[in-house]
């Protein structure tokens, strides 16, 4: 964004994700084609890159993913997810490895396998571990991932209470007020 532009935004966004035991793991922002939602989720990521230095930073950048149309699939969101934390973050790494070796075909799976073994399980394995911070992942443009019909299973990860991820872990996404996608988030 530039200077001084989207301030209110993006403070609102810098507070939730601060605020790293908030029952909030979702924070949803939609909009009309061109009113910057792309470029708020690109703020919030570099400006995490750049907080990344300072150690007394709150939360850290898991994953950006920015989806594109006719290009992103949904079946392809959760293994990316996955594969940036893994080589991102060192306490996730072992714990997708072993996902990954137990079912050597997890991206051929469902999405609901993939979620649960790729993310929740080695993410609610970190649960008793309060460092302190968010781990934050951005998806952008998810109403341009696939068809309403193929990514169904997708939103249904993210809103299935039984598929729990912990309260410091944060999903930053942008999208088009697309009715399936209103009604999920």
């Amino acid at each position: 964004c530039l200077p001084a532009t989207q301030t209110h935004i993006l403070q609102d966004i810098d507070t939730w994700i601060s605020n790293v035991h908030s029952a909030d793991l979702i924070y949803w922002l939609s909009g009309v084609a061109g009113s910057g939602k792309s470029t708020i989720a690109s703020t919030v990521v570099r400006s995490m890159k750049e907080e990344k230095e300072d150690e007394e930073n709150r939360s850290l950048l898991g994953a950006a993913y920015f989806c594109r149309r006719n290009v992103t699939m949904p079946e392809h969101v959760v293994p990316a997810i996955a594969y940036r934390l893994a080589y991102l973050f060192p306490p996730l790494r072992a714990r997708i490895i072993n996902a990954v070796r137990d079912c050597p075909d997890i991206t051929g799976s469902p999405i609901v396998t993939q979620f649960s073994s790729l993310l929740v399980k080695p993410l609610s394995s970190l649960d008793s571990l309060d460092f302190g911070k968010s781990l934050v992942v951005v998806i952008d443009a998810l109403d341009e991932c696939g068809s309403r019909d193929t990514r169904k299973e997708l939103l249904q990860c993210f809103i299935n209470r039984e598929l729990r991820l912990p309260p410091w872990f944060k999903l930053l996404v942008t999208s088009r007020p697309d009715q399936d996608l209103a009604r999920a988030f």
